[in-house]
């Protein structure tokens, strides 16, 4: 009951600091300093959303789904793979039933609510695969507004779903949400990493119901970003606690599959590198000659495209940083290089990641202590936070990191569930219901 006591005090605490924090935050220069208005309502930065409460009666099977959940929570099933299709039949209806809070179709449509900014448009440019790639450095400044700031990955996706699955917005949108869903499967095998068949079990469902990976989940291709990048994760802490030839060609492969649909791997990457050099038992030959191999494996993809179609992986990673400056200093009106402006993007990536990121994995982060972390999660707690710290601060991000950085955060729930005395029960309780009323106080476009 103590433990309890102490774990509600802390979710208390930090929802008191990140109010205040934001309130603060929102004071500190008018809302549009970096973002842009949603319709004729200001954004609540550092957030990308607007305060715009709206409910409808079908959203209210939101609750029921979240007691599934809860249900799934209590009971011990034996076997895993029986678990792993629970836990993703209740993200994937969660998503939908949260989304149904907002709106009286099934995800899709927003799609198309900025014409012409969505990678969903750029999949018309594209012919041939081979093609597309060959042309794609050249082809970038006239893509979507999205599409020009991220490899062709996803505009190849889209071109492929368009084959399959039709043009229709909603079928479309149905499709991503239970692809966006199955990052309960990798978030499974990376809690297992950390703390065991508890702690695994417990990241998976969480993950399932954290804020940002529900609101942001059922259509921005950075929660499918996340799946792959979850992925990654996972097989780099499989491959720290026991290196396999066979498991470095996966996590090489998983890495370039993530090359080729974000540039937020720069960041992925690093924190994979500081999971495998920071196994200690490990001499460092091994460790170097693994990130070697990994390295080669992931080097060789974008080598294989480039004599095969043409394609600069290279310079797309430098077209997209210099179209985007372009971009968003025309929408904002300012420049965006100066000091001023990286320290408020900076503080606000910060802020946007903890508001969205869940109360009850702030609390049980706040709650580890190192000398009780495992090796695992003390690995998996030095990377983080180095990936975080340069994400937020590298000048990489100028906010709407709730939604970007959505792969961090199936590693910070993992680290939350194996604090001492954190409860899996209350915490999916509580992360389910904050998802819920923010989605209906609050427009967060997807």
């Amino acid at each position: 009951m103590e433990s309890q006591g102490s774990f509600a005090r802390r979710v208390i605490a930090a929802a008191v600091v990140l109010a205040g924090c934001i309130a603060v935050f929102h004071a500190w220069r008018e809302p549009t300093y970096v973002l842009t208005a949603i319709g004729a309502l200001p954004p609540l930065a550092p957030l990308y959303a607007a305060f715009d409460p709206r409910w409808l009666p079908v959203g209210w099977v939101a609750l029921p789904v979240l007691m599934g959940g809860v249900w799934v929570q209590q009971r011990q099933i034996s076997r895993t793979w029986v678990f792993l299709l629970l836990a993703f039949c209740f993200a994937a209806a969660f998503r939908f039933s949260v989304h149904a809070l907002r709106s009286d179709f099934l995800p899709g449509t927003e799609l198309a609510r900025y014409a012409g900014e969505a990678v969903l448009y750029d999949a018309d440019r594209v012919v041939s695969a081979g093609d597309f790639l060959a042309d794609y450095t050249h082809l970038q400044s006239e893509l979507s507004l999205h599409g020009r700031t991220k490899p062709p990955g996803f505009a190849l996706m889209y071109h492929g779903l368009y084959a399959v699955l039709g043009r229709d917005l909603e079928r479309l949108g149905v499709w991503l949400t239970l692809a966006a869903a199955l990052v309960v499967l990798p978030a499974y095998a990376l809690g297992w990493q950390v703390g065991g068949r508890v702690a695994g079990r417990t990241t998976a469902l969480l993950v399932g119901a954290a804020p940002s990976a529900v609101l942001y989940g059922a259509l921005t291709l950075d929660a499918l970003f996340a799946v792959v990048a979850t992925t990654g994760l996972a097989f780099a802490m499989a491959e720290a606690a026991t290196p396999r030839a066979w498991r470095r060609i996966a996590l090489g492969l998983v890495l370039a599959l993530a090359g080729m649909l974000s540039h937020s791997t720069w960041v992925l990457g690093l924190v994979v590198g500081a999971v495998l050099c920071l196994q200690s038992e490990w001499p460092w030959r091994t460790r170097v000659r693994g990130l070697f191999e990994i390295a080669a494996v992931f080097t060789a993809v974008p080598v294989v495209l480039a004599f095969s179609t043409g394609f600069d992986a290279w310079a797309s990673f430098q077209n997209a940083r210099g179209l985007n400056q372009i971009a968003m200093s025309a929408v904002v009106g300012r420049d965006l290089g100066g000091f001023e402006v990286w320290l408020y993007a900076s503080v606000g990536n910060v802020l946007a990641v903890s508001t969205l990121l869940g109360l009850p994995i702030l609390a049980g982060l706040s709650m580890l202590r190192w000398e009780q972390l495992g090796p695992g999660a003390a690995r998996l707690s030095t990377a983080l936070g180095l990936g975080f710290l340069v994400a937020c601060f590298g000048g990489l991000y100028l906010l709407e990191t709730e939604r970007i950085l959505l792969f961090l955060v199936p590693p910070a729930v993992a680290l939350a569930s194996t604090a001492r005395g954190f409860p899996p029960l209350a915490g999916l309780v509580i992360i389910g219901l904050q998802t819920i009323g923010w989605e209906m106080a609050f427009d967060t476009i997807w």
